[in-house]
Formats: C-alpha cells, sequence, structure tokens
C-alpha cells in the first residue's frame, strides 16, 4: 500500500512539475493604496545659524510646510546633508575634519515637528572653530 501511494504522488508530481501553467494575462486589479513621498531641498544660507544660550551649538530653524501632523505622526521623516561630491544621512552624522595640523569632529543632528525642521550643529572643539556653519543644504525625504 506504501509502494502505491508513493508511486502515485510520485506520479502527480512529475505531472504537475512538466505541466505549462501559462496563459493570457488576466485584467489588472484595482489599484491598492501607496506610499506617498516627497523630496526637499532644504538651504540653510549664512546667517541663519544662532548660537544656543550657553554656546556649545549652533541651530537653525526651517518651516517646512509640507511636515504635516500625517507626516510627522504615520509617516517617515529622513534628512541627509549635501556636499559638493555626493551626500550623508543624517543620523546623527559625525564627520571628522582635518587643518593638516589638528583633527576634530563636527556632529549634526535634527529634529522635527509639525511644519518645523530643526538642525543641530555642534563641533568638538570650539575654542579652534567657534564660527557658524555658513550655508549648509540639506535633503528631505518624505513618506507617509
Amino acid at each position: 500500500m506504501k509502494k502505491i501511494f508513493a508511486r502515485l504522488l510520485l506520479a502527480i508530481s512529475l505531472v504537475a512539475a512538466t505541466c505549462s501553467c501559462q496563459g493570457p494575462m488576466g485584467p489588472m486589479g484595482p489599484q491598492g493604496e501607496g506610499m506617498n513621498w516627497e523630496v526637499l531641498n532644504v538651504d540653510v544660507p549664512a546667517g541663519s545659524w544662532r548660537k544656543s544660550d550657553d554656546g556649545s551649538f549652533f541651530f537653525a530653524n526651517v518651516k517646512v510646510p509640507q511636515l504635516t501632523k500625517m507626516v510627522c505622526e504615520e509617516g517617515m521623516v529622513q534628512c541627509y546633508i549635501k556636499y559638493s561630491d555626493g551626500q550623508q544621512a543624517l543620523l546623527p552624522t559625525v564627520r571628522y575634519e582635518s587643518d593638516g595640523k589638528d583633527l576634530w569632529q563636527r556632529l549634526i543632528d535634527y529634529e522635527f515637528s509639525v511644519g518645523n525642521l530643526d538642525l543641530y550643529y555642534t563641533t568638538n572643539d570650539f575654542a579652534y572653530d567657534p564660527s557658524e556653519p555658513g550655508h549648509l543644504t540639506f535633503r528631505l525625504v518624505l513618506q507617509w
């Protein structure tokens, strides 16, 4: 009985494996709900950065009307800093800088709320480089 069952199973498997299951394509199904997204370039001009009260970092507030309540609460916001040779995700970003003699870090971070993007810029050696960051360009990716 086991041999008959095994042979029957093998025969069905061979027929199924050699059978072509192709035919004409059916009609397109209804459009489902998908992901919406928007990419924005955000410029922070020189002079827009403010020093914190304790002088330990710089910050800039940028009005972004596309940061809606829906995007902030149920979507995803990603921010990148743009350089002449590419871009880097802000998670926050630690970038090492050097003038040939000394090495220091700069930390760039962000947070967002409805209508606002707050950017933070900190170096680990303000005694060496206390100046504001200058003009920086960011890329903001909104998904909801």
